[in-house]
């Protein structure tokens, strides 16, 4: 398949807020390719991969913008549980909080942890859903850091966000990534 006329989807925005309360929109982040990654504190899934985020995010922060966005329902995780879990931990990468739940709702986020890899155009090019490892997370950067074609992109409703685009390949019982077909150079 000639990757120049590959269709692709748009990410979808959404608005989440900083540490102050503040607004950012996902596409504040255009430009530079995007890890998305929505998790909680209280997810050991989420914990165990947190430290290669932050790794990856040291060696990359320049080239790739980590989006780390927290579940925050006000009940089992609020903006202060989720502060004080990532200075505890030493973590520096920016997060955000989702406490209105548009930014779950609008990529159906229904397991954490969930990662996306948007290039910098703004086109979704994979999803995993489950921890992933540092290599896998590499094989994800790998794939957005370096896509410069400009394919043919189709926009969708936010209802209708990631459903049409199924799975094609599995790495692991609870890690499942997807990608377009000249992307899938995963071996």
């Amino acid at each position: 398949t000639d990757p120049t006329t590959e269709t692709l989807q748009a990410a979808p925005d959404f608005t989440v807020y900083d540490k102050e309360g503040n607004p950012v929109q996902l596409s504040q982040f255009f430009g530079k390719p995007i890890v998305l990654n929505f998790w909680a504190s209280w997810c050991g899934p989420c914990q165990m991969e947190m430290p290669d985020f932050q790794k990856y995010y040291e060696s990359h922060g320049d080239k790739v913008n980590f989006v780390i966005v927290n579940l925050t329902d006000g009940q089992q995780e609020t903006v202060e549980s989720a502060s004080a879990f990532i200075a505890e931990k030493g973590y520096t990468f920016p997060v955000l909080y989702d406490t209105q739940a548009q930014a779950a709702t609008t990529y159906s986020v229904y397991s954490l942890p969930t990662t996306y890899f948007i290039d910098a155009q703004g086109n979704v090019a994979a999803q995993a859903t489950g921890a992933i490892d540092a290599a896998t997370l590499q094989k994800g950067i790998d794939m957005i850091k370096d896509r410069h074609f400009s394919p043919k992109v189709v926009s969708f409703p936010q209802e209708a966000i990631l459903w049409n685009l199924r799975i094609q390949r599995s790495f692991a019982t609870h890690f499942w990534i997807w990608a377009f077909p000249a992307l899938t150079s995963w071996s």
